[in-house]
């Protein structure tokens, strides 16, 4: 019984003792796992030195703009992100066209530094236009960095431009020269039998008129200026049988046509107030028409003539000289049966800047030529001033009635970019009563 109770004593002990097991660690006295922690950078070398570019925006788009209108600069510019200096070389496009331009030049920037530089864009047709503004450097890892920019050119709205050919109320006088040469027998004789579509002209306008005529022959004193027969009027009963017998002047005149000079005595003193009295009256449009087909070869020059014709009634708009002849200008005549027609630059020079015309009278038949003649007579719009000038004349089209007239510098239209007008030439100026239209692409209002 002691044995029992005593082993039972120790085990109560045993139940209240507390025992420090080894080979069992505590959690609290193991050493600090440093697994986890970061790495001291204080013992990592530092990397090389690098420039690094970037650009701003990444890209342009110009948008849409009429064609020949200029955009405000976009600006762009160039940092340096990197550590070392950022050597920019060259800037530029990475294609050639005249529709961009860009400011960018070479510069060196520091680190975290930046530059700025333009870029403009102005279409000058229709259509979109793409490219890229790129920039050149020492950045190691973009050597070329870019923007790539775009624009669009359209047409602006068709520009409509017109007027209504309405004639001058004004008294018309006129003075025919005719070349009374062996050479122009059919000539004359054209002219005769057609001369019923001059005077159509005039009826039809109810014009006050006024017709003379005098020949190319300044060594007949019979002639030589002076008029042959009566001044043919509005009260002359029968005006073309008139001119007819008025112009019958044979063919022996001489062979040094003189046209100018010719006219020149015949509307001068002593002749004006003579034989020729009553031929110009104050105040109207005086037509001068020579038809020949030889060059002039009197004294008086074409600077005389356009500055004495400019003066002659105090308006040089009241006067003009028109010439049915060869070639305006040239060595080679133009050719009509067996005779040829020599070049006429003197002529031409004049009836140039009088305003007055040229017909060739080899390739025109005389009732078209008569009929051109008699619209410039009238006074009728032979020029036409645009208001508006056009991007690209080549886009003109000129309306007479509707129907779409030619692009001919002999009988049709021309436009001169110096004066921006429309020339009407030959038998295409419009007749009284006509409506002219021109219209051509507008570049409409730049933004």
């Amino acid at each position: 019984m002691r044995m029992v109770a005593i082993g039972l004593g120790i085990l109560g002990l045993m139940a209240c003792q507390e025992y420090d097991v080894k080979g069992v660690p505590d959690d609290t006295d193991l050493p600090p796992d440093d697994t986890d922690l970061p790495p001291d950078d204080t013992d990592v070398p530092p990397g090389p030195a690098i420039p690094d570019i970037q650009l701003d925006p990444v890209s342009i788009d110009f948008g849409v703009l009429p064609s020949e209108c200029p955009t405000d600069p976009q600006i762009v510019t160039i940092s340096n992100v990197g550590t070392a200096d950022l050597q920019v070389n060259e800037v530029f496009f990475a294609s050639s066209m005249a529709e961009f331009s860009q400011s960018g030049a070479a510069t060196v920037l520091a680190p975290g530094d930046s530059t700025q530089f333009s870029v403009e864009f102005m279409p000058n047709s229709v259509g979109v236009f793409d490219n890229e503004v790129l920039v050149a450097s020492n950045d190691p890892d973009e050597s070329v960095a870019g923007v790539p920019v775009t624009g669009e050119g359209v047409q602006g709205p068709t520009v409509v431009e017109g007027f209504s050919q309405v004639g001058s109320s004004l008294p018309v006088d006129i003075l025919f020269v005719i070349d009374n040469s062996e050479s122009m027998a059919d000539d004359n004789n054209a002219l005769r039998n057609n001369f019923g579509q001059f005077m159509n002209g005039f009826l039809t306008l109810g014009l006050d008129y006024q017709i003379g005529v005098v020949t190319t022959d300044m060594e007949d004193p019979t002639q030589s200026g002076r008029i042959q027969g009566p001044i043919i009027t509005t009260s002359t009963p029968d005006p073309v049988a008139q001119f007819q017998s008025n112009t019958d002047v044979g063919t022996g005149g001489s062979i040094n046509e003189m046209g100018l000079q010719a006219a020149y005595e015949g509307l001068s003193a002593p002749l004006i107030d003579n034989e020729n009295l009553g031929l110009v009256r104050p105040g109207s449009l005086l037509s001068v028409i020579i038809i020949s087909d030889e060059g002039d070869s009197s004294a008086v020059s074409a600077g005389t003539m356009i500055n004495f014709l400019d003066n002659y009634q105090g308006d040089p708009n009241l006067s003009s000289l028109s010439i049915v002849g060869g070639p305006r200008n040239g060595i080679l005549p133009c050719w009509r049966g067996i005779f040829p027609a020599a070049p006429v630059p003197k002529y031409w020079n004049v009836a140039n800047s009088t305003g007055g015309i040229h017909a060739n009278i080899c390739q025109l038949d005389m009732s078209a030529i008569l009929q051109q003649l008699a619209v410039v007579a009238a006074g009728l719009e032979d020029s036409y001033a645009l208001v508006n000038l056009p991007d690209d004349p080549s886009q003109i089209e000129v309306l007479v009635d509707g129907v779409v007239l030619t692009n001919d510098p002999d009988n049709g239209w021309t436009y001169d970019p110096g004066t921006n007008t429309i020339d009407f030439n030959g038998t295409a100026i419009p007749q009284a009563g006509s409506d002219v239209v021109v219209q051509f692409p507008g570049s409409g209002t730049c933004p």
